[in-house]
């Protein structure tokens, strides 16, 4: 596992004339120079605007250091937890970055992180979207589109035996891992929409017909739809409320939830109203704020979690210039 901090992984390849070229861990993304910073006067945590501008901002890093982390613990707890139950090791790990911007957090997660089978890069910017798919073919990853029949063909993913000499190589004890054919699905929807389309099972409702739309050239456009994930990543830029009645419909049992709200001043007291809008708590100031805004999103998404009879096991909380945490969603047994 190497730092987004340090970039010597990062792609040796010439930088195309008119964009910006930004190395993190071992992704290399190009950015539109008028994208690379946030815009003037605005920082990432400004707690008055959730404006969810494109930007490429540099206190992130560590965020995503973190996520990729996360992602990586969870795929092996769970491969192990499997084996132990005699289910057998689950094949890939799915991911929905609802708001992927310029793909970067997808593009470090599809490299550094074991077994991916493949990942959801949506965002509801049609310029955002064409920059995931640049990027992606900028950084050699291969890119799917859903069909009429499923979100993801399989059939391309080839398997390789974890072998003992092989396990520490490929930081998984799980029976097989993916060795190719994963990909990333640069996907313009709105979160919401997409992640309640991810919920329902809208075979039942009808007649085992997938949802399509027909654009002005009568062309047809699957779309995504009906398949619960195993991670769903929510960054957006201010808070993550919004979003997070979504991600709890749309996230498998036992699945990884991370969650980043960037509005740390509103968590940490200075905007005690706002605070109460967002996150239904009053915050205020005072020596312990810091810890008072990671529980104020922790109990945010607990409320979420216990309307759909689901429990939240923190993973990981951490406060920086960002306020994220990291969750397992399970239902108890006695209400399954």
């Amino acid at each position: 596992m190497r730092s987004g901090l340090f970039h010597e992984d990062g792609l040796n390849e010439a930088c195309p004339d008119g964009f910006v070229k930004v190395c993190e861990g071992s992704a290399a993304v190009l950015f539109p120079p008028s994208i690379v910073r946030p815009p003037a006067g605005k920082t990432a945590n400004d707690g008055g605007d959730d404006s969810q501008a494109v930007f490429y901002n540099p206190a992130q890093v560590v965020n995503r250091d973190l996520s990729i982390c996360a992602i990586e613990l969870f795929g092996r707890k769970r491969v192990a937890e499997r084996v132990k139950k005699g289910a057998g090791a689950p094949t890939g790990i799915s991911v929905l970055e609802a708001l992927s911007a310029t793909g970067l957090r997808a593009i470090r997660y599809y490299k550094e992180i074991n077994n991916i089978k493949y990942i959801i890069a949506n965002d509801m910017d049609k310029d955002a979207v064409d920059c995931i798919a640049r990027n992606c073919a900028y950084n050699n990853i291969p890119t799917a589109s859903p069909s009429l029949a499923v979100n993801f063909d399989e059939s391309s993913i080839q398997l390789v035996k974890d072998t003992p000499d092989a396990e520490g190589k490929a930081g998984c004890s799980s029976h097989s891992i993916i060795q190719t054919g994963g990909a990333i699905i640069p996907n313009l929807d709105d979160a919401n929409d997409l992640m309640c389309r991810l919920a329902v099972n809208a075979s039942d409702l009808h007649e085992k017909k997938r949802l399509a739309y027909v654009d002005a050239a009568q062309a047809v456009h699957p779309l995504l739809q009906e398949e619960l994930m195993d991670v769903v990543d929510l960054d957006p830029y201010g808070t993550a409320s919004p979003f997070l009645e979504g991600a709890m419909r749309c996230i498998k049992e036992g699945g990884l939830l991370l969650v980043t709200s960037t509005d740390s001043p509103v968590l940490c007291g200075n905007f005690p109203d706002t605070c109460h809008a967002k996150y239904n708590s009053i915050s205020y100031k005072g020596n312990h704020c810091h810890e008072m805004a990671v529980r104020l999103l922790l109990a945010s998404m607990e409320r979420v979690a216990n309307k759909h009879k689901s429990t939240l096991c923190p993973f990981l909380a951490v406060i920086l210039t960002f306020t994220s945490a990291a969750l397992s969603v399970s239902t108890p047994r006695r209400r399954r």
